[in-house]
């Protein structure tokens, strides 16, 4: 009894071992793998602007971005803060059209006030729910006022002739 037992064992352990490898490459792994990419939230790379960044008031700010996502990017929120982070408005958002990656992407946002703690903060999200914020590098928003001269009166000296 033994001996058929372990015959049967020896002639049925590949074809158990081929259906169980077959059930984890073809069912679980890509299942397992699609789970886990639809919780890879995107990457926001802040090439403008950087640290020491100077723009005069009553310009239009430059954000220069790369954006990535394995899945695709859905859409982005832009927030601006004159007080280095602590307060944020929003100030743009638009669609990314399902895009995997958006390279030197540029969007401008009208700047008013004199800061020297200006900041944004991006925030996209991909297709899958997912988000990631990220903060640029404090910047500096400059007076760019024009000059006021001031005319001083003058004085005619008459003499008398």
């Amino acid at each position: 009894n033994e001996k058929v037992i372990a015959k049967i064992n020896e002639e049925h352990a590949p074809i158990k071992l081929t259906a169980v490898t077959d059930l984890i490459t073809e069912t679980y792994i890509p299942e397992l793998l699609d789970t886990y990419s639809k919780i890879i939230r995107p990457s926001i790379q802040i090439i403008e602007p950087t640290k020491f960044y100077s723009i005069p008031e009553k310009n239009n700010l430059r954000i220069l971005l790369n954006l990535k996502d394995n899945r695709g990017l859905k859409n982005y929120t832009v927030k601006y803060s004159s007080d280095g982070g602590k307060t944020f408005e929003e100030v743009k958002y638009g669609d990314l059209d399902n895009n995997l990656t958006k390279s030197n992407f540029e969007i401008l946002i009208p700047i008013t006030g004199i800061t020297k703690s200006g900041m944004v903060q991006v925030v996209v999200m991909d297709v899958d729910g997912n988000s990631r914020i990220k903060n640029s590098d404090i910047f500096t928003v400059e007076d760019n006022t024009p000059p006021y001269i001031t005319p001083r009166p003058m004085f005619i000296l008459f003499s008398p002739t």
